[in-house]
């Protein structure tokens, strides 16, 4: 990734993702706290680490910073419900900056892991993880044996 405007070192504390949402680097911190090694993560779509009932969500917000070079909050501390190797939901603690090239476009998007959250709690964090959890419920209920 090139330096500049938007540019994230990359370390055991990053995932980078390219334009396309794949996942190009996965630090040693986004192993221990998704469960994942760098082998089964890279080359995968961050889709890997997102609740399924958000995923829509996530790409609408994904292609749009990667199309106008702007997001919300950039480098601020955020709580994002993520999904744990092991199928559980975390509260992911982290920052999202885009990246760009030499010639100024976007390229790609950097996490910074920070680690997890404290728990969620209250009624509000209930009523917005009811979904999650009933989307979980029933994967797991139609999953393979």
């Amino acid at each position: 990734m090139a330096s500049g405007p938007g540019h994230a070192e990359v370390s055991e504390r990053t995932i980078v993702a390219d334009r396309e949402g794949v996942i190009r680097h996965w630090g040693g911190d986004a192993e221990n706290v998704f469960g994942y090694s760098a082998e089964e993560a890279i080359g995968r779509k961050v889709d890997l680490i997102i609740p399924p009932v958000l995923q829509a969500r996530h790409w609408r917000g994904f292609d749009k910073a990667i199309d106008t070079g702007r997001m919300k909050r950039p480098g601020k501390t955020l709580k994002i419900p993520a999904v744990h190797k092991d199928g559980t939901i975390i509260p992911f603690r982290g920052s999202l900056v885009l990246t760009n090239a030499a010639d100024g476009n976007v390229e790609g998007a950097v996490a910074t892991v920070l680690g997890r959250g404290p728990a969620w709690r209250g009624t509000a964090w209930r009523i917005v993880l009811a979904p999650l959890k009933l989307g979980q419920s029933v994967s797991r209920r139609r999953a393979p044996e």
